[in-house]
């Protein structure tokens, strides 16, 4: 018998303490696995086995009328050359996707520098189908100070930038009872530093486990799911997190899942009118109507006050749009770090990309990434962050022409203190008590408008267009801040053989701040050649 598409949906989404954060794209790091070399399984009948390994050299560069990104800055030229290693795997027991660079940096002011990059992210089988492990391992630079100078690519210049290394590793066992139920428990250890000024968990421990109803429950269904974190800081400050959901749900219909949840929380320092745990109620629904639309949403209500999510996905002849929305309280190492991923939006609900051909085509233009990109004012402390994120993008492919269009509204909030944790605002409308002796506390108010497009000249060259608008509203110890940041590039690029591709372009930045922000334009002439050997 077929399985129904929300029972689909249900094993997609999967326990959401085994998923790993996505890592953040870097320029060059997007090519997608269909369009390179593939290692095919050659049994009939079996899945298709993808390998990529694609080391290459990417070379740039650029003259700015102010590479000081100041003022009245000074002139001067960039030069890049950095070493990478591409690749990937996607078997029936292991999948995994690895970007490795050395990119080196030579200025003619501002001085010369190395900023190693890694993008990591993978999953595989060690014992049968029962035991399994993924990680994640990623260094990458971000804006230092919402204040200064905001970049797309924050490494490219010396000034006003942080190096973030996150790793983590989660070993985890999975099975079935019978027909009874599904079960997973697992392990994950995981640390984060910077080079900055910035509260950062160095190891953070978790112990995740879920039981979920089997086949024997048809038309309704229960799960439950436990968490227990333990986070710990430099200078001997430690978070404790202890959670717990059971729920029950129901498919009215086959495309449709429905259901409610009874919940529980306790975060160590974090406290609401005297309380720092409680329990409340949540609902669910997920509907799944046909490959072309997805929909899933869910709320609950908490001692801090009301989180949820909503993400919904729907193609149309040529148009692909998708919407996320999630508001919720972060214990994570990549909690502060507002990433921002068009193309998983396209799978909201739990699709695979294999699901939207317009997905790939997307991808292949360099008009999607694989991995999310981070923008705004860089890292909060992490040691608890309120987010309320939306984003809607919207994208069209023909055979010439491919454009996507992309929105974000994101508020993040963020305290940490050597004794207490509270927030410096509302949330769901309780007010938080007053604040002690914080250590960091800032809030963060993004709004990014993106248009991308892309227009296919021949079968080697494209003509491409980038249109960037993004706000940052700050607001710190220190004081306040606001930064409109517009930015203009038109690109060319062609494919010079299989392996090297060159591409030109003019982009202008315009940067205009108030409060303790900025203010300074540049404009960019730059070149770039990529060598695959």
């Amino acid at each position: 018998m077929k399985p129904s598409p929300a029972w689909v949906l249900m094993a997609a989404l999967g326990p959401a303490w085994a998923q790993t954060p996505a890592p953040v794209t870097i320029p060059g790091a997007n090519v997608p696995l269909a369009d390179t070399q593939v290692i095919q399984g050659v049994a009939p009948g079996s899945r298709k086995e993808e390998i990529k390994f694609l080391p290459g050299v990417r070379t740039s560069l650029t003259y700015t009328s102010n590479i000081d990104r100041a003022a009245g800055g000074n002139s001067g030229w960039i030069a890049e050359a950095s070493p990478y290693l591409d690749a990937a795997i996607d078997t029936e027991r292991s999948k995994a996707q690895l970007y490795a660079s050395l990119r080196g940096f030579f200025r003619t002011s501002s001085g010369n520098s190395l900023a190693p990059e890694l993008r990591s992210t993978g999953r595989t089988a060690l014992l049968g189908d029962w035991l399994w492990i993924s990680g994640t391992a990623n260094i990458y630079s971000l804006i230092s100070n919402p204040f200064g100078a905001v970049s797309l690519d924050p490494a490219v210049y010396n000034t006003n930038t942080i190096q973030y290394r996150q790793f983590q590793i989660n070993p985890y066992v999975q099975g079935r009872i019978g027909t009874f139920a599904d079960y997973n428990v697992g392990y994950n250890l995981g640390t984060s530093s910077s080079n900055g000024n910035v509260v950062l968990a160095r190891l953070d421990q978790r112990f995740s486990g879920s039981l979920k109803s089997g086949p024997q429950f048809n038309r309704w269904g229960w799960e439950w799911t436990g968490d227990v974190q333990r986070r710990e800081f430099d200078g001997g400050t430690v978070q404790n997190r202890t959670s717990a959901s059971g729920s029950l749900f129901m498919l009215p219909q086959p495309d449709l899942r429905v259901g409610a949840s009874f919940n529980y929380d306790r975060i160590d320092n974090f406290f609401i009118n005297g309380r720092n745990s409680g329990t409340g109620l949540g609902a669910f629904a997920d509907w799944t109507p046909s490959n072309r639309t997805s929909v899933s949403a869910s709320v609950k209500r908490l001692y801090y006050g009301t989180t949820g999510r909503l993400s919904a996905t729907h193609r149309f002849g040529l148009f692909t749009g998708a919407v996320s929305w999630d508001k919720s309280v972060l214990t994570s190492s990549d909690g502060s770090i507002l990433s921002v991923n068009p193309g998983s939006l396209f799978s909201a609900g739990g699709f695979s990309s294999s699901l939207n051909p317009l997905f790939n085509q997307l991808v292949s233009q360099n008009l999607l990434q694989t991995y999310g990109s981070a923008i705004g004012g860089g890292l909060l402390s992490d040691f608890l962050v309120l987010s309320n994120n939306l984003t809607v993008s919207l994208a069209y492919v023909s055979p010439r022409n491919s454009i996507v269009l992309t929105g974000t509204r994101s508020r993040r909030e963020t305290d940490a203190s050597r004794s207490v944790a509270t927030f410096g605002s509302q949330l769901g409308g309780i007010s938080s008590p007053s604040l002690v002796t914080p250590v960091n506390l800032s809030a963060y108010n993004t709004t990014n408008l993106g248009l991308d497009w892309s227009h296919t000249l021949d079968s080697k060259s494209t003509l491409g267009l980038k249109l960037s608008r993004l706000i940052l509203d700050s607001v710190a110890v220190t004081g306040n801040g606001n930064s409109a940041i517009n930015l203009v590039q038109s690109s060319y690029r062609t494919q010079l053989t299989t392996d090297t591709a060159a591409s030109f372009g003019l982009r202008h930045t315009r940067q205009r701040g108030s409060g303790l922000s900025i203010s300074y334009d540049e404009t960019a002439v730059f070149g770039t050649l990529d060598m695959r050997f």
